[in-house]
């Protein structure tokens, strides 16, 4: 509902938007603004935000994207049922260890210690603030990477890793089985099992 005149060929706006994030959900908001010039072309941009959670480790959602609790990463792993998404809040050192049906979303923040998946679906999510791990693990069932980066990237026999778009920094060790679409490896790869590769860029591999 805000008007205002420019001339020339550039020009500044500045909006004052403010988010509220309901029953203290720490989730993503966005709101649109849509500009319309004087030839009556119009633009519209999409603000987009992140909101903090507070002290807590970890958010929860249930698969309807309803938040569920808040707290301690391991509790959050523990009370999380099948379809939940994990979301975290802050930087993480200590070991993980994932064998449920679930997204866990690093949204932003970078595990320092390694990231097991010993059974189960679980989806590893960066979209869209990115995210790192130091390493991760694959003992069991499958993990899905869509983006992010990792460093040492482990599969083992019977268990399966499908990377979208992820960067592998360190060296790849695969003996169970692997795809990866687009992305980049800039590490070693050792595959001793099943391997598929679509496209990507591949350096030392």
């Amino acid at each position: 509902g805000q008007n205002f005149t420019a001339y020339g060929q550039y020009a500044e706006l500045t909006v004052p938007v403010t988010f509220t994030a309901p029953n203290g959900d720490p989730g993503e908001y966005g709101a649109t603004l849509t500009l319309e010039t004087y030839a009556g072309v119009k633009m519209t941009v999409y603000l987009y935000a992140r909101m903090s959670g507070g002290s807590a480790e970890a958010v929860r959602y249930n698969k309807s994207k309803v938040l569920q609790e808040s707290g301690s990463l391991a509790t959050l792993l523990t009370n999380a049922a099948a379809g939940d998404i994990i979301k975290l809040n802050a930087d993480y050192s200590e070991y993980i260890n994932i064998d449920k049906d679930i997204t866990f979303d690093l949204n932003g923040y970078t595990l320092s210690n390694t990231l097991t998946v010993g059974g189960g679906n679980v989806t590893l999510a960066y979209s869209p603030y990115g995210g790192s791990a130091n390493a991760l693990t694959i003992t069991g069932g499958k993990a899905v990477l869509n983006g992010g980066t990792v460093g040492i990237l482990t599969v083992s026999s019977g268990a399966e890793a499908e990377l979208n778009g992820a960067t592998i920094n360190g060296p790849i060790n695969s003996s169970g089985t692997l795809t990866t679409t687009d992305g980049v490896v800039n590490g070693p790869l050792s595959s001793v099992g099943t391997l598929t590769l679509n496209g990507g860029t591949f350096t030392n591999a």
